[in-house]
This record gives C-alpha cells, sequence and structure tokens, in this order.
C-alpha cells in the first residue's frame, strides 16, 4: 500500500503532530507499506529515524503550495492520503482554506483521504476569536465532505462533529493520540548528573507547552510537598529555565527544582524512567490527546492529573490513574499521598503501562487510522456487499 502523509512540522521543529507523523510513517513502512511525507521547504528531509521517505517540496501552504501538493498526488496516485489536522498548522491564525478545498477537490478525483482531527477550531471567547472560529468551522465542514474517515483525537470532539455533520456520523470515530517518546532500552543516570540523592523521589512535570495546563496547581502541589517535609525533587523535562519562568516563576527560585532543557527522545525516555511520579494538571481535564500523560503511561509512571469537560470516558472508568477534581487542594492532596505511599506507586507502575499497551500503543492506533492491505480490502468486500 502506498500512503501519504501530510503535515506540516517534522523534527527537529518542536511539533507533537509531526513526532505524531513520522511515528505513524516508521510503523507503516515497517509493516510493508510504501510512504511518503509530504511538507514544505522550511522543514528538514529528515528527521529523527526516519525509515521513509520526506518530501519537503512544498513553497507554502498558499497557493503555489496547493499546485504543488496537487501535483505530487496525482502523480504518485497514493492508496490513502493522511492528513493531519490542527488548524493553527497550516497558515497564521489557522485561517487557512487553500488546504481543505485542496483535500476535497483530491477527493472528487478519487483519492481516499484519511482525516486525522487533533484540534478542530477555537472556541468563540472574544469577538476576535468569533471570526477565527468561523473560518475554522467552514474549514472542517470542507475537510469532512472530502475526507472517506474521520478520526478525531478526544470524544467530546468526536461528538461535536457527529451533532455538526450527522449524514457522516457513522465516518466519525474517536482516535486518540500514542506517546511520541519511544522506551530507551539504556539509559543514563541523569538525576545524578543534576545532583539528586538516588534516595529522593523524582515528580516530573512533561512540557510545559500546550493549551489548558493547570500551571497554579503544579505550584501549589510542590509547595504542599515541601510543607509535608518530603524527601523529592521536581524536575521538568524538556523546558529551560528561561521557558519555565514564564509559567512557573516560584519554582525557578526553588533549590530542589530542576529543568532540562531541550532533549534528545532517548534523554526524554530515560527521565520518565527516572520519575517517581508525573503530575499533569490540566483545566479541561486529562485526555486521549495529552501526549505528555501517555508517555508517561507507557513508561509504567504513576500519573495525577484532572478530570474536566474533555477527559474521556476511558480515563473515568477502571484506569490506573489518579484523577483530582479541578481543585488545587485536592490536587495537591494527591500528589502528596501517592509520594508517601510506596507500596500504592508500585502497583500504579505496572498497572499503567498494562493500561497504554490495552488502549493507546503505537501498534493499536495506527493500525485503526490506515489498517493494513488485507484488511482494508476485507472492509471494502463487505461494504459492497452490503451495498447490495
Amino acid at each position: 500500500m502506498k500512503i501519504f502523509i501530510i503535515t506540516a512540522r517534522v523534527a527537529p521543529i518542536r511539533c507533537g503532530v509531526g513526532d505524531h507523523s513520522v511515528l505513524l510513517g516508521n510503523y507503516f513502512t515497517k509493516r510493508g507499506d510504501e510512504v511518503v511525507l509530504l511538507t514544505t521547504r522550511q522543514q528538514s528531509p529528515t528527521a529523527a529515524n526516519p525509515a521513509f521517505e520526506i518530501r519537503n517540496v512544498l513553497p507554502n501552504w498558499g497557493f503555489q503550495g496547493m499546485k504543488r501538493l496537487w501535483r505530487e498526488i496525482i502523480d504518485s496516485k497514493p492508496d490513502v492520503v493522511v492528513l493531519q489536522w490542527v488548524p493553527f498548522l497550516y497558515g497564521r491564525r489557522g485561517c487557512n482554506l487553500l488546504l481543505p478545498l485542496t483535500a476535497f477537490l483530491l477527493s472528487k478525483r478519487g483519492v481516499k483521504i484519511r482525516l486525522m482531527v487533533h484540534e478542530p477550531w477555537v472556541d468563540f471567547l472574544s469577538p476576535y476569536m468569533l471570526v477565527i472560529g468561523l473560518v475554522h468551522r467552514f474549514a472542517m465542514m470542507i475537510l469532512v465532505a472530502g475526507s472517506s474517515r474521520i478520526g478525531v483525537s478526544i470524544q467530546s470532539w468526536t461528538n461535536i462533529l457527529r451533532a455538526r455533520f450527522p449524514w457522516r456520523r457513522n465516518d466519525i470515530e474517536t482516535i486518540p493520540a500514542f506517546s511520541n517518546i519511544e522506551i530507551a532500552p539504556e539509559v543514563p543516570s541523569l538525576p545524578a548528573s543534576f545532583g539528586i540523592p538516588p534516595s529522593s523521589a523524582i515528580l516530573g512535570v512533561f512540557s510545559l507547552y500546550g493549551s489548558a495546563k493547570g500551571y497554579r496547581y503544579i505550584e501549589e502541589a510542590w509547595d504542599r510537598v515541601l510543607d509535608n517535609n518530603l524527601d523529592a525533587y521536581l524536575v521538568v523535562i524538556g523546558a529551560s529555565v528561561e521557558e519555565a519562568n514564564k509559567f512557573l516563576p516560584r519554582l525557578v527560585k526553588d533549590a530542589r527544582c530542576r529543568f532540562t532543557g531541550y532533549l534528545k527522545q532517548e534523554d526524554v525516555s530515560a527521565w520518565l524512567q527516572s520519575l517517581t511520579l508525573l503530575i499533569a494538571p490540566f483545566m479541561d481535564g486529562v485526555s486521549g490527546r495529552r501526549g505528555s500523560v501517555l508517555a508517561a503511561l507507557s513508561h509504567g509512571v504513576p500519573v495525577v492529573s484532572t478530570r474536566g469537560k474533555l477527559t474521556d470516558g476511558i480515563f473515568l472508568a477502571d484506569n490506573p490513574l489518579i484523577l483530582s477534581h479541578l481543585n488545587k487542594d485536592a490536587f495537591s492532596n494527591e500528589v502528596v499521598a501517592l509520594l508517601q505511599d510506596k507500596i500504592r506507586q508500585r502497583k500504579l507502575a505496572q498497572l499503567s503501562k498494562e493500561f497504554y499497551e490495552r488502549n493507546f500503543s503505537l501498534e493499536k492506533i495506527a493500525e485503526v487510522i490506515v489498517p493494513r492491505e488485507s484488511a482494508a480490502l476485507e472492509l471494502v468486500a463487505h461494504e459492497e456487499i452490503d451495498e447490495r
């Protein structure tokens, strides 16, 4: 099977969707597919361990870029095109209608578009966001019309899209993300190099970027750890002191807080394997698009997070995460209680790995996004029989 993946950014630029695309491409290549990733000239023609071709040939995401994208796809005749969609990836303020329109027109030429919606649009929080949000919604309408299947990162957004586009209800499904951090088989002792004693517990915060992070919850939880005189350090993975100072100014001044700066994937994995627990509060709740949480779970790290309006049902049922209500005191209490309970830490570590493999592994998610060719042919055959 020939698979094209479209995305705006790839490593070394920081972009979770770019990492997601590279890992997808590697998996599809490993199972025997021919994979091409299409992106712009500003991106590197190589990424972290790519096993496939990256064509950084598009001049931009405007008119000239769409002419080139059209030619690349029409000439190469891929079996399926995976379009990674976050509005803000493809233009200033995310107001790009040319890419959705090009995808729609390609679908009319027989190209099979598999849409992956990581974020659909912005909420109407201000007059400025009202205009942008309307454009985002119009773009989504075009994309839904031109896509054979639509994957959505969380259940809440799946429900919204099904309600907005009821005639495509059966083609819209929830497909969560997977961890962008592969488990490194050999890891150095990074905590020791940062002056952290081997006997101390390590609380982790992974990445300070992304929407709805509960920064004040993190600071309050650390204050509660100090108030209880617990032998612990806090490590902010992936952020420098300068970056952390924008979001967690109180922690920057603390002698027991460490900031790793931007890291290679294997070093991120090494840090995750060193953590006692991850603290990950979100003001809209944990969900299947939160890569930091999924990375921790895949590494067997107990997670303390929050439940909110976007929390997927899978995180509310039988799962190993500790979920607090959106209350700083309640969240801090959960963090302290877990730090004080080593037996529970060990139990949650094992359950976390099992939970991740059961629900979020790369293999499971990739096979839903683009089933292997034999399964896809069987599906087409069944659909043809049903139509008769």
